[in-house]
């Protein structure tokens, strides 16, 4: 892979540029921003591998979370079918029990 110099350097330029102009805020929450990086530090974040970092969340928003969500909205339809057809069946059984147990056996007398 070829190194285009004047891209990095293009980059950096903005890079440093950017930093420049936003540094107050960095300044006025040293704080907070040393809190946080060494909270990345100690989750593992470093420069060399906080891209990957970033592309992890980016998968885990974009795909694994839909697709979860995916997965259990259709256990929980399969779940509801499940019960609404058990229902069913055990409130049928439970209608014939209680008709069986309350009727007399009647005779009819044919003339």
């Amino acid at each position: 892979m070829k190194v285009n110099e004047d891209a990095i350097a293009e980059v950096r330029s903005k890079v440093e540029a950017f930093c420049t102009e936003n540094a107050y805020h960095i300044e006025e929450a040293d704080d907070e921003y040393t809190e946080h990086t060494d909270t990345l530090c100690r989750l593992g974040v470093t420069p060399d591998n906080a891209y990957i970092f970033t592309i992890g969340h980016k998968v885990l928003d974009s795909l694994v979370v839909p697709m979860l969500k995916k997965l259990i909205r259709e256990r929980q339809e399969k779940d509801k079918s499940w019960v609404r057809d058990n229902f069913q069946i055990m409130q049928s059984e439970t209608e014939q029990s209680k008709y069986l147990t309350t009727t007399k056996p009647t005779v009819m007398l044919i003339l």
